[in-house]
């Protein structure tokens, strides 16, 4: 790993950076719950984005299967890979 001198300006940025990310991230997963309620509402396919200030995918998962979905794909619209589109459809009650 190559280290890369940061000025005392370049190094507070990053930290604001890293803890305004901390903080998107946690209120998404304070949200979490109701958006999924309205995302997973019993049509056949949802759809929804993960990306660094979301809640993370193992989350939205759990959320899914536990309003009757499953992940029938996913796909990686940005060129870095950091953000993700993940399809559910809904399971059919036994």
């Amino acid at each position: 790993m190559i280290a890369i001198p940061l000025s005392p300006v370049g190094a507070a940025v990053v930290v604001l950076v890293v803890l305004m990310t901390d903080r998107a991230r946690r209120q998404a997963l304070r949200d979490a719950p109701a958006l999924f309620d309205e995302v997973f509402d019993g049509r056949e396919t949802a759809e929804i984005t993960v990306h660094h200030t979301s809640a993370p995918r193992e989350v939205v998962e759990q959320g899914a299967r536990e309003r009757g979905y499953r992940l029938v794909s996913e796909s990686s619209p940005s060129s870095s890979g950091a953000v993700h589109r993940l399809v559910f459809e809904r399971v059919p009650p036994v």
